[in-house]
């Protein structure tokens, strides 16, 4: 069975018109929550921490547990004049969060994290799980996925050594894979789906290989 056939995505594009919010400025908090209201997925993955929005400027986080969702924060959205930048105010940590909200590469909302919209997230990302190689040639450099994560080798010798690595996220806006870097929080790579078993970059191709024998 091959790779991606295990795992089928929907990509729902947002219907919503495209503004680019950046930086915040000139923008109320009513124009905000406006345009943000609604459900946010960490990641783009369905089974990952979720953010509601509402246009009464309140929010609300939760995370799974045994299968339900829980509430971990809320509290309320205000504009701060100084910064020029949105917040969230956590009523339940006395924490606050500047979030910042764009439309560079389809609709990403900053909360500690980036955020994605529920309707198109995926379920998931273990159908990505395993090595992914470049050109589909064992001796050059290489993604390994698992859990939602990835780390990037390149040829050493007779073998490979780690680079970078980071975490996946699902941009349903542009249908691509997106890898984030821990080390910097930025995009490392971006990957579009060609067939069952290839990913591919601006730069490069990479194939999904078995390790098994």
């Amino acid at each position: 069975m091959n790779k991606i056939s295990k795992f089928t995505i929907v990509v729902v594009m947002c219907l919503m018109a495209v503004v680019t919010l950046s930086g915040c400025s000139g923008k109320s908090v009513e124009d905000f929550t406006s345009e943000a209201s609604g459900v946010w997925q960490k990641n783009g993955n369905l089974q990952d921490e979720r953010l509601e929005v509402f246009e009464d400027a309140t929010w609300t986080s939760q995370i799974l547990e045994d299968g339900i969702w829980t509430t971990a924060a809320q509290g309320t959205i205000a504009y701060n004049e100084d910064y020029e930048t949105f917040e969230f105010s956590d009523d339940m940590s006395n924490k606050i969060y500047p979030v910042e909200y764009s439309s560079d590469n389809g609709e990403i909302l900053n909360f500690r994290d980036n955020f994605y919209r529920a309707e198109s997230s995926v379920d998931g990302f273990a159908a990505f799980d395993g090595n992914w190689y470049q050109n589909a040639d064992k001796e050059s450099d290489y993604y390994s996925f698992e859990n939602g994560e990835w780390k990037w080798f390149e040829p050493d010798g007779m073998g490979h050594v780690s680079v970078d690595n980071g975490n996946l996220a699902w941009d349903g806006a542009t249908g691509k894979l997106v890898a984030y870097a821990y080390q910097d929080g930025e995009i490392f790579a971006e990957f579009s789906i060609n067939g069952n078993d290839e990913l591919v970059t601006d730069d490069a191709s990479y194939f999904f290989i078995t390790d098994e024998p």
